[in-house]
C-alpha cells in the first residue's frame, strides 16, 4: 500500500546509510541507488494481487477463480428467490424487493472484482522491474535488490526469470528480502521480525511463508515502530533495530561476493535500452540533434550507435553515444511496434554520464509494421547543453 513517495523515502534511507561508506571503501567503483516500484492501486486491489501471486507461487486456483467460487452462494440465493417470487403471490412484493437488493449488491461486487482483476498493471510492473535489472546486468553492472513486503513477490519473479533466460548473470544479482510474504527468496536471504503482524496474519491463513528470524522488539514502553511492525523505514531500517544489523550484514556480504557481469551493451555518456515482453519485435528509433534517424536500417548515427537490434522477443535494443561524440541539442527516443499479434508493453531506460536514470513504459495495442517507421511513438528525450565552464549538462524529459 506504499505510494511512490514512500518508496522514494525508502530509497533515500538506503542511500544515506550506505553511499558514503561504499565510496570510501571502493573508490574505483560507482554505486547507484534507484527505486524499482510496483504500483499500489488500493488496499483491496493490492491484497488481491498478493493472493494471485501467492497462488502462482504455490500452483493452484487463480484468485479470480476463488472469487468466482465465493460468489456462487449469492447466485444460488438469487435463483431461489426468483423461483419463490414466481410461486408465492402473497409475498411477491417483498420477495421482488429482496431480489432487487441482492442483485444490486451482486452488481456492485462484480464490478469491484472486475475492476481489480485486470493484471495489466501488475504485468507491466513485473516486466519493467525485470528489464531494469537485466539491462543493468547487460551493461556490466552488479545488482543488489532490497525488497520489502509485496516487493519480494515481484523480486522473485524477476530474478527467477533472469536465472532462467540469462543464467550467466545469476552470480551478479543478489537480494535482501525484508518483511517477506513469499515462501522463498531467490538469490538471497530474508529478514522478517517475529512480531511482524502482516506476516503473522498470512501464516494464520496457512499460507506458506518464510519463517521469522529476527527478534525486533526494542523493549521500550513507547515502541517507535508502526502499528503492524511491518513498514520498511519505521519497523526494519531504524539504526537501533536488530533487523538493521542483519540487513547491513547481508548487504556488505553481497558487495564483497557478487561477480561483475560481462557487459554486452556499449558504454557511453548517453545509454538507452528498449525492452518488452514475448511479442516478437519492437524497434527503438532515435532522432539525434543533427536530424539523423537511427534505427535498424540505419544503425550508425552521426553521434551514436544502435549496437543491439533484437527481433525475437524481450529485447534489449540498445543505443549509446560515446563521450567524444556528444552533440548539444535534443535526442529523441521513440518506439515502433513492428511485429506481433497482441498487446505489448515497451520499457525504455535512459541513462546519462552524470548519473541520471529514468524509466518509462507504454502500452501498444497493435503492430504497425514498416509503416510505423516514419512516425514512431516518442517515449523520452535527453536534452544536452553546456554550462559556463564548457561542461556537458543532461536533462532527461519523459
Amino acid at each position: 500500500m506504499n505510494d511512490i513517495k514512500q518508496a522514494f523515502h525508502g530509497e533515500k534511507a538506503i542511500r544515506n546509510a550506505y553511499k558514503s561508506n561504499l565510496e570510501n571503501n571502493y573508490p574505483d567503483e560507482k554505486f547507484k541507488f534507484k527505486t524499482a516500484y510496483n504500483h499500489s492501486k488500493s488496499m483491496l486491489a493490492d491484497l488481491y494481487e498478493v493472493i494471485e501471486q501467492k497462488i502462482d507461487e504455490t500452483g493452484g486456483l487463480s484468485a479470480h477463480n476463488l472469487l468466482k467460487i465465493a460468489r456462487k452462494p449469492a447466485d444460488q440465493e438469487l435463483r431461489l428467490l426468483k423461483e419463490l417470487a414466481a410461486t408465492t403471490d402473497e409475498s411477491k412484493i417483498i420477495v421482488d424487493e429482496a431480489i432487487e437488493a441482492i442483485a444490486e449488491t451482486r452488481k456492485i461486487f462484480l464490478s469491484m472484482v472486475d475492476g481489480i482483476t485486470d493484471s495489466a498493471l501488475r504485468m507491466a510492473d513485473a516486466s519493467n522491474i525485470h528489464n531494469t535489472y537485466r539491462t543493468n546486468l547487460q551493461s556490466g553492472i552488479r545488482v543488489i535488490i532490497i525488497s520489502h513486503s509485496q516487493g519480494n513477490m515481484f523480486t522473485n519473479e524477476a530474478v527467477k526469470s533472469i536465472n532462467q533466460s540469462d543464467s550467466e548473470y545469476s552470480g551478479s544479482i543478489g537480494t535482501i528480502g525484508v518483511g517477506n510474504p513469499a515462501s522463498e527468496l531467490v538469490n538471497g536471504q530474508h529478514v522478517t521480525a517475529n512480531d511482524d503482524y502482516v506476516i503473522i496474519a498470512l501464516k494464520a491463513f496457512d499460507w506458506d511463508v518464510l519463517g521469522t528470524n529476527c527478534s525486533n522488539d526494542p523493549g521500550w514502553i513507547d515502541d517507535p515502530r508502526d502499528l503492524f511492525n511491518h513498514g520498511f523505514k519505521p519497523s526494519y531500517f531504524r539504526s537501533f533495530l536488530k533487523s538493521r544489523n542483519m540487513i547491513n550484514e547481508r548487504f556488505n556480504n553481497l558487495i564483497s561476493t557478487l561477480e561483475f557481469p560481462e557487459p554486452i551493451l556499449g558504454n557511453g555518456a548517453i545509454k538507452v535500452a528498449l525492452t518488452w515482453g514475448a511479442e516478437p519485435d519492437l524497434d527503438l528509433h532515435i532522432y539525434e540533434p543533427n536530424g539523423t534517424h537511427v534505427y535498424y536500417r540505419n544503425r550508425q548515427g552521426v553521434s551514436g550507435f544502435l549496437d543491439v537490434d533484437d527481433t525475437s522477443s524481450f529485447g534489449p535494443e540498445h543505443y549509446f553515444v560515446e563521450c567524444q561524440d556528444i552533440e548539444e541539442g535534443v535526442y529523441q527516443f521513440c518506439v515502433n511496434y513492428y511485429y506481433g499479434t497482441g498487446t505489448e508493453t515497451a520499457n525504455i531506460i535512459l541513462l546519462t554520464a552524470d548519473g541520471k536514470t529514468r524509466t518509462t513504459s507504454r502500452r501498444f495495442y497493435s503492430s504497425e509494421g514498416s509503416s510505423g517507421n516514419s512516425n514512431p511513438t516518442i517515449m523520452g528525450k535527453i536534452e544536452v547543453s553546456k554550462d559556463t565552464n564548457d561542461n556537458y549538462q543532461f536533462k532527461i524529459i519523459i
